[in-house]
């Protein structure tokens, strides 16, 4: 059987007039595009397209193909998120992304209550750091720790979190005192790696925002946890969500830093949100996921 997301990557080609754009319309890489068509030319034993550096077009099956096929997507979607699970259950394979560190401390907990209510749903977590492509990678939800801006995805709150600023109290006696944030230009930072995205950290006060670029960190890393226990262990700043660090500030090991301004990693709308293709929003094993999620867990502030 062909993959669904392999036509859906063809078809889009030949809407929007090219990969780029393609690309652009599933939300996806150009090269997760290009690959998809490729493997779908390579199972038909067909070429499909013809491509240039100024134009691509269909070859004679490309056409036929898509003549047919276009019409009979949204209706196999359809069709698939309207069958009735087993005996009134979600049921079958559910993939899931989520942040390694996220997973420990909030999904991790709840797996086994969510199976002992859901037993016909087989769950295959992936816990992943990196920013993955819902449709290319073949996941069902991702769950992301920062807003989305994307037309083909829903994007639903699962609740908000703030973060905080810390350090370990043997870091903070050893080096210049904090008491604007400009003095953090003369500390040494530890910032999460966030893709295509530059190193900042805002700080809000009132009316006053301030953007401190931690491009000259001595660590960047996609690896949260990893920041966390290196925070701990003396090696400098780092900015964190509160639920990842209230542990180590309860206990002592990490002391708050600039406690009377806000502070974050990208901007002061961030949130936890479980992401999902608009061509499943009926899926019952989906639903089923997200609104345990949201009925079995609040995100401390």
């Amino acid at each position: 059987m062909h993959d669904l997301n392999a036509l859906r990557a063809f078809i889009a080609v030949v809407e929007q007039g090219s990969f780029s754009a393609a690309a652009e319309h599933l939300s996806c890489a150009n090269s997760s595009i290009s690959r998809q068509v490729s493997q779908l030319e390579q199972q038909l034993g067909e070429a499909l397209l013809v491509r240039s550096t100024r134009v691509v077009r269909t070859t004679d099956a490309g056409s036929e193909l898509f003549t047919r096929v276009r019409d009979l997507l949204p209706q196999l979607d359809a069709a698939c998120s309207s069958l009735p699970s087993h005996a009134g259950q979600p049921s079958g394979r559910l993939r899931v992304s989520v942040p390694w560190w996220f997973s420990d401390s909030h999904i991790g907990p709840a797996l086994s209550h969510f199976h002992q209510r859901f037993p016909d749903i087989q769950l295959e977590l992936i816990a992943n750091d990196s920013l993955v492509d819902i449709l290319a990678d073949g996941f069902d939800v991702v769950i992301r720790l920062s807003i989305l801006n994307d037309s083909e995805l829903i994007a639903r709150p699962l609740g908000a979190h703030t973060f905080v600023l810390a350090a370990s109290p043997d870091y903070l006696a050893r080096h210049p005192k904090i008491e604007k944030p400009e003095d953090l230009k003369q500390h040494q930072l530890m910032t999460y790696a966030f893709p295509n995205r530059s190193a900042a950290w805002l700080l809000r006060k009132g009316d006053e925002q301030i953007r401190i670029n931690a491009e000259h960190s001595w660590l960047r890393s996609n690896n949260a946890k990893m920041l966390y226990q290196c925070a701990i262990d003396s090696g400098g700043i780092i900015i964190q969500p509160t639920w990842g660090v209230n542990e180590a500030l309860e206990a002592g090991s990490l002391l708050p830093v600039l406690e009377g301004y806000e502070v974050t990693p990208s901007n002061f709308n961030s949130g936890v949100y479980a992401i999902y293709s608009k061509h499943q929003r009926n899926s019952p094993k989906i639903k089923a996921f997200i609104e345990f999620l949201e009925s079995s867990w609040s995100i401390p502030q």
